[in-house]
């Protein structure tokens, strides 16, 4: 729907002769509206209409506790005068005011209700408004979180002008934070402060400080309110991660420094986007896993060797091939989902001995007719070359099985791999470098020679990155004038 069509469609609603049936016509005009400028956002009916305290929908945000409720109350517009007197009302709850109608004396309605609303952590909107920003939202990925932040805290006037302006300026002031454009970056963080109420503030000043430090940025150098952390937060993430493709390696490598799967594996990313694919890439050598587990797939997909990809599956981050799917978990405990995942007796024995060619394997578990035989050297030597092996695996048959192998890592620590149960863990309570977990990977399930060549590819550490520059007093930018020291305020 375009920006006349809201309006028109209330305007429509309005001239219906049955009163029950322009309520609830007027009402899912807004609410569609509503959905469209952010669709993260669910909407209760609260079976009022245009009440003095009671409001006519209850905004919440399923997938965001944090974000709490807020109330929404249509009002008619007409007399000023009486729309502020409405509107003072209610403010206490700081809430969003849909206003329906035109002002009659427009001519200093939007001073008036600006100062009022900004004051009251109110925003004051309309058809034209909400309509104004879903266009900017369609035209440009940038666009969503700001819009998203506005249905939750934002405050003041949100009329067409006002949204045009907001949009453009945030979306603008990304562009800046990416290049360390000072002023552009500055009027960004401007914007979000003056239209958002503390929360969405803090956490788009967070992103646009991403972006920054991203860039190459240093942090005392933001031009904005600063999160002296140096932490990445969950939204700033999660919007990165599900925008426009970034494919600067450098980007991702900066604003990994302290990446974590637990983090990772918080976001509500629904599929494999490029985004998820560069960032976990680029940091691999820095995320640090307890376990993982396997389970066999199959996907439908027209390529014979799709490459890995990296997704967030069962709250975890995940990597999946055409019949694998490696579940990685940073917490102490085992696997999420390890009881569903199946239990097996273990792989053949000689089968094992063959699989486990450019592997050091210190120490076997093996269940043949009843028993249970460990088959460990000294030194943690690797016991799979060893000719009494082969001969033991030999005099067994084959119905031994191996259940378990220990691998030794780097400082003197121990990876065990679980056939029974296709987990792979350090001994004791550690966590190790995904690097180094996966890389039994080829044990745990006999891969292909492709899949041999892209787990060696994904397993490589990337490059460390340039450390972070900093605009220089005289530096020209792209707004025409110098970065000096005092155009950074401490916060």
């Amino acid at each position: 729907m375009t920006t006349p069509t809201y309006a028109a469609e209330l305007e429509a609603a309005l001239s219906i002769s049955s009163t029950q049936e322009s309520i609830g016509s007027i009402k899912a005009v807004v609410a569609r509206e509503i959905q469209a400028t952010d669709s993260s956002v669910q909407i209760r009916d609260t079976g009022y209409f245009n009440h003095s305290y009671m409001p006519d929908f209850v905004l919440d945000w399923p997938d965001d506790a944090a974000a709490g409720q807020r109330f929404m109350y249509l009002k008619f517009g007409g007399d000023v005068d009486y729309f502020v007197r409405d509107v003072a009302l209610v403010e206490d709850r700081e809430p969003i005011v849909f206003s329906i109608g035109r002002y009659r004396n427009a001519g200093d309605a939007h001073v008036r209700l600006a100062a009022e609303a900004g004051t009251a952590n109110t925003l004051l909107t309309d058809a034209d408004g909400l309509a104004t920003m879903i266009e900017r939202r369609d035209r440009s990925p940038d666009i969503r979180i700001i819009s998203t932040a506005l249905t939750q805290d934002g405050r003041g006037v949100l009329d067409a002008v006002n949204a045009s302006a907001i949009a453009d300026g945030f979306s603008q002031g990304i562009d800046a934070a990416r290049a360390l454009a000072v002023e552009g970056t500055r009027r960004a963080t401007e914007i979000v402060t003056a239209s958002l109420r503390r929360r969405q503030s803090r956490l788009l000043n967070q992103f646009l400080q991403a972006v920054w430090v991203g860039s190459g940025g240093n942090i005392a150098g933001f031009p904005g309110v600063r999160d002296l952390s140096g932490e990445v937060t969950d939204a700033a993430l999660e919007f990165l991660l599900t925008g426009e493709e970034i494919t600067d390696p450098v980007f991702w490598r900066r604003l990994g420094r302290r990446a974590s799967l637990e983090q990772i594996a918080r976001l509500h990313v629904d599929s494999a986007t490029r985004n998820l694919q560069h960032y976990v890439t680029q940091n691999i050598g820095v995320l640090r896993a307890r376990s993982y587990q396997l389970r066999s797939v199959s996907r439908n997909v027209t390529d014979e060797n799709p490459p890995f990809e990296w997704k967030i599956e069962r709250k975890l981050l995940a990597l999946r091939a055409q019949q694998f799917t490696a579940y990685l978990d940073g917490q102490a405990d085992d696997p999420q989902g390890k009881d569903s995942g199946g239990r097996s007796d273990g792989v053949p024995l000689a089968g094992l001995l063959t699989r486990a060619t450019g592997t050091t394997v210190a120490e076997l578990e093996i269940a043949a007719e009843g028993r249970t035989i460990v088959y460990r050297g000294e030194d943690n030597i690797d016991v799979t070359r060893d000719e009494r092996l082969a001969a033991l695996a030999e005099s067994l048959g084959p119905g031994a099985r191996v259940t378990k192998a220990r691998l030794p890592i780097a400082d003197d620590r121990s990876l065990v791999c679980d056939f029974t149960t296709q987990v792979a863990a350090p001994r004791g309570p550690s966590r190790i470098p995904v690097t180094d977990l996966l890389a039994s990977l080829p044990l745990l399930r006999e891969l292909t020679a492709a899949e041999s060549d892209r787990l060696s590819a994904l397993l490589e550490p990337a490059t460390d990155p340039a450390p972070p520059r900093e605009a220089e007093p005289g530096d020209v930018e792209e707004h025409g004038y110098a970065a000096g020291p005092g155009d950074v305020e401490k916060h």
